[in-house]
């Protein structure tokens, strides 16, 4: 599965580490040591749904998450 972040980049999930709802960001880090943010939003509870989000759709094959 693949994901866009706020800066228009594609990353996809098997190169992820760990996916987190940190205060108001859902970051991901990669195997690599880095850490993106993927989307930030005004509210730690809109952050944790949107990781559901993500989360929710992990196994449904190839494609695009944006949020």
């Amino acid at each position: 599965m693949l994901i866009m972040t706020k800066d228009r980049e594609i990353i996809n999930l098997d190169n992820v580490l760990e996916i987190r709802a940190n205060k108001r960001n859902v970051e991901c880090e990669l195997m690599n040591g880095y850490i993106y943010t993927i989307q930030s939003f005004r509210t730690y509870k809109e952050a944790e749904d949107a990781l559901d989000k993500i989360l929710n759709q992990y196994d449904r094959g190839q494609r695009v998450i944006k949020l």
